[in-house]
């Protein structure tokens, strides 16, 4: 639809009458609602802040013991979240890293005590991608897309923590996991439809298959 509205756009202004000089046609006003509606999307992207669901955003600390994830996994159904590290950095731990650091260090017959362990021994077991990109609350739906696809300035898959101001010194107000991109894939479609948001998501590179 944008781009049949831009070659209406440029038949109306370069087309003129044979004899008075003015343009062949005047776009109704349904048409021009519909140009502003989409100047205001181009202008003012969905954020993620006003698409995510309100939940609370568990921080923990590097010296803090496993049981404090473990207990954030049991009562809010976590499956991940930011750590702060003794430098002020944010990483993040998962159930996935807590699962092999316990396969490494289970000992038949008599197992071992996870809960004791501090975030810090299990965040070796991470995964490559188990990273946190600390971004503001202007953090838009097509950036923590290209975010989570790894196409963000040649970066791999990453987490999007969003601060207020983007500085990683402060708390998290929301953690994009990969359980959300369902509803960040739902407002990209009802907004641009399915051609437009591939070559949104994707960049300039996209092209559309036959």
């Amino acid at each position: 639809m944008f781009l049949d509205y831009a070659e209406l756009r440029n038949a109306i202004l370069h087309t003129r009458g044979s004899h008075t000089g003015d343009p062949i046609a005047e776009p109704s006003d349904k048409v021009v609602e519909e140009f502003e509606r989409i100047a205001d999307q181009l202008e003012n992207p969905p954020r993620v802040a006003s698409v995510m669901p309100n939940r609370q955003v568990g921080l923990l600390d590097e010296a803090s013991e496993c049981a404090e994830f473990l207990d954030l996994v049991r009562e809010h159904n976590f499956s991940q979240a930011p750590v702060r590290m003794g430098d002020g950095s944010l990483d993040l731990i998962t159930t996935n890293a807590v699962a092999r650091w316990l396969a490494s260090e289970y000992k038949a017959f008599s197992g071992t005590a996870i809960e004791h362990a501090s975030l810090g021994e299990v965040l070796k077991f991470s995964e490559a991608e188990d990273k946190v990109l600390v971004r503001s609350r202007e953090m838009t739906v097509v950036q923590a897309w290209r975010v989570f696809a790894g196409l963000e300035n040649n970066t791999p898959p990453q987490t999007p923590a969003i601060t207020h101001s983007g500085k990683v010194s402060k708390k998290p107000l929301a953690l994009v996991v990969r359980s959300d991109l369902p509803a960040l894939l739902k407002v990209l479609l009802s907004l641009y439809g399915e051609r437009r948001s591939r070559r949104l998501w994707y960049g300039p590179s996209y092209v559309q298959e036959s």
